[in-house]
């Protein structure tokens, strides 16, 4: 990973900032439940691919290549409902907050 490659943790960081505040049990819960999915995706991913993923040898080989797009289209296809569902929530966060 390159040295300036976003961490993990810095991509939960930026992904809470779209779930609600914790102002009560009900929320911090919600919150707790998408930190433990967002890190049990993460870990799901990195043990596939280090423990079933990618064949011996430094250089990639045509099936671990075949292996590492099927897992990006599988997150491209995931991004394009997620990204429509945050623009959804967005839009119905700024209409809700009253007008000054």
């Amino acid at each position: 990973m390159a040295a300036n490659a976003p961490s993990i943790h810095a991509a939960w960081e930026a992904f809470s900032t779209l779930l609600p505040e914790p102002t009560s049990l009900e929320n911090n819960q919600r919150r707790q439940d998408a930190h433990l999915a967002f890190w049990a995706g993460a870990a799901t991913l990195f043990y596939a691919l280090m423990l079933h993923g990618l064949d011996e040898g430094e250089e990639p080989t045509a099936d671990d290549m075949k292996r590492m797009d099927a897992i990006h289209a599988q997150i491209e296809n995931f991004a394009k409902g997620f990204d429509a569902e945050i623009l959804k929530r967005m839009k119905a966060t700024v209409s809700a907050k009253p007008l000054d």
